[in-house]
């Protein structure tokens, strides 16, 4: 159990590192999307799509590592 705990970390970190590489694309909440693809609004919506893959991974990932905590405790 504790092997398959310490995978799931490393898998969080990883995702964890994405979001924050994509988050560090667009550091302030002036963010404009036009200007960041340099009018390629496909780039734009391309990073869209990678943050919310990214996000719904790390969630996921943070389920899935206190089920098993849960079931461990048992």
């Amino acid at each position: 159990m504790e092997k398959l705990l310490a995978e799931l970390t490393v898998m969080l970190e990883e995702a964890e590192a994405k979001i924050t590489e994509i988050d560090e694309q667009y550091p302030n909440d002036e963010y404009d999307p036009s200007s960041w693809s340099g009018g390629n609004f496909d780039d734009a919506y391309e990073l869209g799509i990678e943050h919310g893959e990214a996000t719904g991974e790390f969630q996921t990932l943070l389920k899935i590592v206190h089920m098993v905590k849960r079931a461990n405790s048992k």
